[in-house]
């Protein structure tokens, strides 16, 4: 009776215990080198072919951060709109985390890197545990309504897909917002979710989770 209580209660902590959701991607920081090869059209923080060209980041504080990448020579190639890159699917990406954007670095017919908009489905392909959240999908009131499994933790990718203004989009509670890539938010528990940003006066939206 002992030992049935006893794996009865193992298995309702392991029950209630609320089971981690990660996302993998491979970080961009500052001086990390970063390879092109043309013939397979893939980014890779590896040489792998040898048409290979290697690039070295640079980044760059302040209220509009972004990022640099130069040659082994020390020729500039590309400025982005983003202050935090990383790598996934072997496609170069950039998180533009004070206006909610996402860029992907392409080498276009002219032989040149060039920056352009992230898909969002794309970005849903990418990470497919992830929710992503449309901010063109707030309502009046600025709330988001959120289903969370139970016992499982909810990861949210925000996305600025509307005309509106939210610069610097921060959660009150800081556990749940990433310090790198700050649009991604994990949701461990229920309840309501405040965050504020700047672009309207006393600008705010409002996660509902349920």
């Amino acid at each position: 009776m002992r030992r049935f209580c006893g794996l009865l209660l193992f298995f309702v902590s392991v029950t209630l215990s609320t089971m981690a959701v990660e996302l993998s991607y491979d970080v961009v920081s500052d001086g990390v080198q970063v390879t092109y090869s043309p013939s397979l059209k893939t980014w890779s923080l590896e040489r792998e072919t040898d048409d290979s060209i290697t690039l070295t980041k640079r980044a760059y504080g302040g209220a509009d951060s972004y990022s640099q990448y130069y040659t082994f020579d020390g020729s500039l190639i590309i400025t982005t709109s983003s202050g935090f890159e990383f790598i996934k699917n072997n496609v170069l990406v950039g998180v533009d985390n004070n206006y909610i954007k996402y860029y992907k670095i392409i080498y276009n017919e002219n032989n040149e890197f060039e920056e352009v908009p992230l898909e969002i489905t794309e970005l849903q392909e990418m990470f497919p545990e992830a929710e992503i959240i449309r901010l063109s999908q707030i309502d009046s009131d600025n709330k988001i309504w959120i289903n969370k499994p139970l016992f499982q933790q909810k990861k949210l990718i925000f996305v600025n897909d509307s005309d509106e203004f939210y610069y610097n989009l921060t959660a009150k509670n800081k556990k749940i917002q990433d310090e790198d890539f700050r649009p991604l938010i994990t949701l461990s528990r229920l309840g309501i979710y405040n965050f504020n940003h700047y672009g309207k006066r006393d600008g705010k939206l409002i996660l509902y989770v349920r």
